[in-house]
């Protein structure tokens, strides 16, 4: 896939490696970071397998960095994260749409509801999946993308967001409107992005293979949350430091 820069919006594209030898250190200042990791079930994670979640959170804890990761959810889809060892606070909801974080499923509310229990600092934000699935269009996720974005600010008008271009998938027909939603991410980010309140686009697509890198052609494995784990590191570490 080929990206180019739009306006001042820079693509993240880092090396992609496994994460090993996670250990803990102190931290380098007092200064707490809310992260909120907003997303579907690749967010999420399921009662077998951990989301990039736990490598990202052993990451940030291995630099030293001070962070906390809100949501109102703090289990895996089916039951309790499989290896509990890590800040389970989250917002990945499994099988929702991009509309459905927006207005919500009945008795399970809206990003607007679970906004009113944390604010936070920064959202890595990797939704549109289902969307293109369904097959919602292109066009109808990057407007709902779109108010995501202006659901978070009225939140925290200083929010950071993360934008992830989507990984992808065994489904070839799935996987060229990925690559579509992706490109035109750019140009979402662009017009969003304002002084106060970045918004950057990563590259979550790019050294993902999903015949190696998933377990079902969809969810990521060991090797792919930790290559999602160490691609939103290299974007944090500009805006933790």
């Amino acid at each position: 896939m080929r990206l180019c820069d739009h306006f001042s919006v820079q693509i993240l594209q880092v090396s992609l490696g496994v994460v090993l030898g996670l250990v803990y250190s102190m931290p380098i200042d007092n200064n707490t970071i809310n992260i909120l990791p907003l997303g579907d079930s690749i967010t999420q994670g399921s009662y077998r397998q951990d989301s990039y979640r736990r490598p990202l959170w052993h990451l940030l804890q291995q630099q030293g960095y001070t962070v906390n990761f809100v949501g109102s959810l703090e289990t895996n889809s089916g039951g309790a994260s499989p290896n509990p060892d890590f800040d389970l606070d989250h917002e990945g909801r499994w099988g929702w749409r991009v509309d459905e974080i927006l207005n919500g499923r009945i008795g399970q509310g809206k990003l607007s509801d679970w906004l009113q229990t944390y604010t936070p600092d920064i959202a890595l934000v990797h939704l549109g999946t289902n969307d293109i699935v369904h097959p919602n269009s292109v066009e109808s996720t990057l407007d709902e993308l779109d108010q995501v974005i202006d659901v978070l600010r009225a939140d925290n008008p200083n929010v950071t967001i993360l934008l992830a271009q989507l990984i992808p998938n065994s489904y070839p027909d799935v996987n060229q409107r990925i690559q579509v939603l992706n490109t035109r991410m750019v140009d979402l980010a662009a017009n969003q992005t304002q002084p106060t309140s970045p918004v950057q686009v990563v590259d979550h697509h790019s050294g993902f293979d999903h015949t190696t890198d998933t377990y079902d052609g969809i969810h990521p494995n060991e090797d792919g949350i930790a290559k999602m784990a160490q691609v939103w590191a290299e974007a944090l570490y500009p805006f933790l430091n």
